[in-house]
């Protein structure tokens, strides 16, 4: 009978200590799958820096009735709409807070050849602003689109795009979205 004690009581103290020992997750950590918010606005505007080369930055904010505890582990994203094949999320990027704008901004990661549009989205299906992304000959320019336009009217997959080439993925390009 000792015994048997003797090892309930060792058993709790070593999961009490995993416990404390255990790090804590960040309250801003990035998801893996998509934690949405039911609805927000935002902004989003398209700089060409070169023929190759275009940014993006704006802000979006979560609807005031949105749970300020689900703005803490919730997320947006810059969605690529390819030519042809399902649409993908870039990099996770997370709120700031319930009822705050949160501003963003970065290149568009990839190559532009093959994409037809970008949404800022807060959901899966929830697009708040759209870019057409369009061939020159000599480059690509950006031109806003509506957010029912046929080329962004896939929903996106919870889960982010992995892989080579996916955005948010390159290692070398910190700034993009």
């Amino acid at each position: 009978m000792i015994s048997l004690f003797r090892r309930l009581v060792g058993t709790g103290l070593v999961v009490a200590l995993l416990l404390v020992a255990a790090p804590a997750s960040p309250a801003h950590a990035s998801p893996t799958f998509w934690s949405a918010v039911p609805c927000a606005t935002g902004d989003m505007t398209p700089y060409v820096a070169g023929p190759f080369e275009i940014w993006v930055s704006g802000w979006i904010e979560p609807c005031p009735e949105t749970n300020p505890r689900h703005v803490l582990s919730a997320s947006f994203s810059v969605v690529y709409y390819p030519v042809s094949g399902a649409p993908f999320r870039g990099r996770h990027l997370l709120y700031d807070g319930a009822g705050v704008r949160t501003a963003f901004g970065g290149q568009l990661n990839g190559g532009l050849l093959g994409l037809a549009a970008v949404c800022l989205a807060f959901d899966t299906t929830g697009r708040l602003e759209c870019l057409a992304v369009e061939s020159t000959g000599t480059g690509f320019v950006s031109v806003p689109i509506g957010v029912d336009d046929s080329r962004v009217a896939a929903p996106v997959s919870l889960e982010p795009r992995t892989g080579n080439g996916g955005p948010g993925t390159n290692p070398t390009c910190g700034n993009c979205v």
